[in-house]
């Protein structure tokens, strides 16, 4: 489990300006990931469509540090992402599938604080991939596209446990730069509170 915990107010404090930094550094380092994803070519071994998904790391810091907004930012960035790199069908799988998973993992993380992150890592995954096998089944009008979900699921299983991994060593080192941002917030508001 992260080294964090959950359930702080983060989002009703005021903005700082390593917060804003961190928004932007946040919103550039999705953008990258996505962009780099999309350049990847096929892996010989996954079924076509199936990524990785390492742009998802910057929605499961949203997750854990509570930043709803911020995550709905992301996903509108990764979705312009898509948009560039495969065109307004790609964009479309991309915010579906994004949307998603991101709502559906900052449910589980509120409503289930003891599941660890691998789980609602699987979870926004399996999600993810359900929502856009749907979403091929209604745009292409068959239902053809419901058999390829059991070729899905243990890859989403696998990706999920990557994901949460990498995420989980690094939410030890980024837990400094969570406390210095959110308690610079608390010493802003403390300078504009009046005495």
């Amino acid at each position: 489990m992260p080294c964090f915990k959950r359930g702080e107010p983060s989002i009703k404090r005021r903005f700082s300006s390593k917060y804003v930094a961190v928004c932007g550094l946040m919103l550039a380092l999705t953008v990258a990931l996505s962009f780099l994803e999309g350049l990847f070519p096929p892996i010989p071994f996954l079924p076509a469509g199936v990524k990785i998904g390492f742009a998802n790391l910057p929605l499961l810091l949203c997750v854990f540090w509570e930043l709803p907004a911020l995550g709905i930012g992301l996903v509108l960035v990764k979705s312009l992402s898509a948009l560039v790199t495969g065109g307004l069908i790609s964009a479309l799988f991309s915010f579906s599938g994004s949307v998603c998973s991101f709502l559906l993992m900052l449910l589980l993380s509120k409503g289930f604080q003891s599941l660890p992150v691998a789980a609602i890592s699987i979870a926004g995954a399996l999600c993810s991939n359900l929502i856009q096998t749907c979403l091929a089944g209604i745009l292409y009008q068959t239902a053809g596209f419901l058999f390829y979900l059991p070729t899905l699921i243990p890859f989403s299983i696998l990706f999920g446990v990557i994901i949460g991994g990498i995420w989980h060593l690094l939410s030890f080192r980024l837990e400094g730069l969570r406390h210095q941002i959110f308690s610079s917030k608390r010493e802003e508001k403390q300078q504009t509170t009046p005495v």
